[in-house]
């Protein structure tokens, strides 16, 4: 199963890249939005493109359907197999059906060739226990919402104060910049988010001038 997944975000991101170099879309080439990636779940595999939810794939049948949001399959739209897979053409914002075609080994090791290295993660402010943290609700600036860190592990973070029942919230990873946040009241559109603190600059210190000179006092 996980091969034939592999062919798959393999013939994926090749039909995708022809799609883009038709139309000219070179940005989106540099940027790897035509490079799919497979996301196995307990009954689907979810299969990204353009950074976004494309496909779910039930992974007892192997059938292929779309994707109504991240993790959610639209049963409306189904898109073949795995087995045959080759049949379609995945390029176009919706799938289509082409019939029995031949994709060579040299296509999809040229479209491998045009996914871009994984850009390092930056490191930057993390939670600790005993910090403040505070952001304005998206939905009216003067209303401030306050919470403590209570507890830190590698995944989560526990807070007491503005935040749901038990605090404890999973910890996300800004990808520009390295810094920790988090949902205090869940994930949805316009949730508030707590980011880690910044640490304070340390103080600047100026440089005595070059043509002072210093005496010691006897």
């Amino acid at each position: 199963m996980n091969e034939k997944l592999a062919a798959l975000a393999a013939l994926i991101t090749a039909d995708r890249l022809a799609e883009y170099q038709r139309n000219g879309y070179s940005v989106g080439i540099r940027d790897g939005l035509h490079v799919a990636r497979v996301t196995m779940g307990k009954k689907f595999a979810k299969v990204d493109a353009n950074r976004s939810a494309f496909l779910m794939v039930d992974l007892e049948s192997g059938e292929i359907f779309g994707a109504k949001g991240y993790g959610v399959v639209h049963r409306g739209h189904r898109y073949g197999t795995l087995e045959t897979m080759t049949e379609w053409n995945f390029g176009p914002y919706a799938p289509q059906h082409v019939g029995p075609r031949t994709v060579t080994a040299e296509t999809l090791a040229a479209a491998a060739a045009t996914v871009p290295a994984p850009k390092p993660v930056p490191v930057g402010a993390k939670f600790a226990v005993g910090q403040v943290l505070r952001c304005h609700s998206s939905c009216d600036y003067d209303t401030v919402y306050e919470a403590t860190v209570q507890a830190v592990t590698e995944k989560t973070v526990t807070l007491s104060g503005d935040c749901h029942g038990s605090g404890v919230c999973k910890i996300h990873t800004d990808q520009n910049d390295g810094r920790q946040f988090c949902y205090p009241h869940g994930r949805y559109s316009m949730a508030a988010i707590y980011y880690a603190p910044e640490p304070a600059p340390e103080p600047a210190h100026e440089a005595e001038p070059a043509n002072v000179l210093q005496f010691a006092t006897p």
